[in-house]
């Protein structure tokens, strides 16, 4: 290979390494956590494979080139360069790790919780169950309750209606009893002006009998005056 050559591959991979890192920097700035280390590890490879290359470059170069060895020294200076920002990169993807593992570590502990939050949430709907089925069992027994009560209500109604009946019927005897009363009232306003006019009647008997008792008496006086008559 020649030295004109050498130079162009030697250019070409600059040329390449700084292709990457402008590729990384606009990746870096819309990409994922995850993917982002998936892209930096990708491209850590191909930036040692492209120092690799260099290096052979550099050590072909450094035997036969003299007078360019001020070019050389600045690529080796570039090459360098190259080496922090792969270390920089390096110091970044684990600052991200770091982060993501302490992000994995919430994310843990979160979901222990919500697996507490979820056997809690199992327990209530267990213990909501059991008040459902007691409330259901209790609507039943409320439920034979209320048909006992409507039937009681039914024989209740049917008494109300047989007592109305009777009650009607008891008004009407009250009444039939109600006029009979009168008559019997009249009957003894009757019986009263009749046993006033026996009283009356036996008032006069009464003094009818003395007179003629005091009659019978002057008649026997006058008797006993009389002279007898010779037989």
């Amino acid at each position: 290979m020649s030295m004109e050559e050498r130079m162009v591959a030697l250019e070409q991979g600059l040329a390449a390494v700084q292709r990457v890192q402008q590729e990384l920097l606009l990746q870096f700035a819309d990409t994922s956590s995850a993917r982002l280390l998936g892209i930096l590890n990708k491209a850590i490879l191909t930036q040692e494979h492209n120092y690799r290359e260099l290096s052979e470059d550099l050590t072909m170069l450094v035997g036969p080139i003299g007078k360019q060895g001020q070019d050389i020294k600045t690529l080796k200076e570039d090459v360098k360069s190259l080496k922090q920002d792969i270390v920089d990169i390096e110091v970044h993807l684990a600052r991200q790790d770091e982060q993501l593992t302490r992000q994995n570590e919430q994310l843990a502990r979160h979901g222990e919780q919500l697996a507490r939050q979820n056997e809690q949430l199992a327990r209530h709907g267990e213990q909501l169950a059991r008040q459902d089925e007691q409330l259901t069992r209790q609507n039943e027994q409320l439920a034979r309750q209320d048909e006992q009560l409507t039937r009681q209500n039914e024989q209740l109604t049917r008494q109300n209606e047989q007592l109305a009946r009777h009650g009607e019927q008891l008004a009407r005897h009250g009444e039939q009893l109600a006029r009979q009363n009168e008559q019997l009232a009249r009957h003894g306003e009757q019986l009263a002006r009749q046993d006033q006019s026996l009283a009356r009647i036996e008032t006069v008997l009464t003094q009818h009998t003395e007179l003629f008792a005091q009659h019978v008496t002057l008649l026997a006086q006058i008797l006993a005056r009389l002279p007898e008559k010779p037989l």
